[in-house]
């Protein structure tokens, strides 16, 4: 997995469902760019409003 745009952005990372990295991330940029090899993703955006 890859990730910029984000606070620990990631490269060519290998996550396991286990693992917590990648959890909890916060956005530096107006957009956040993922890229998945294979495998799932599930992305939550909370309301700003409950932050």
């Amino acid at each position: 997995m890859t990730v910029t745009g984000m606070r620990w952005p990631l490269r060519d990372a290998v996550l396991e469902a286990t693992n917590s990295l990648g959890v909890s991330n916060r956005f530096t940029a107006d957009e956040a760019h993922f890229s998945v090899g294979e495998g799932v993703l599930t992305v939550v955006i909370p309301d700003q409003r409950e932050i």
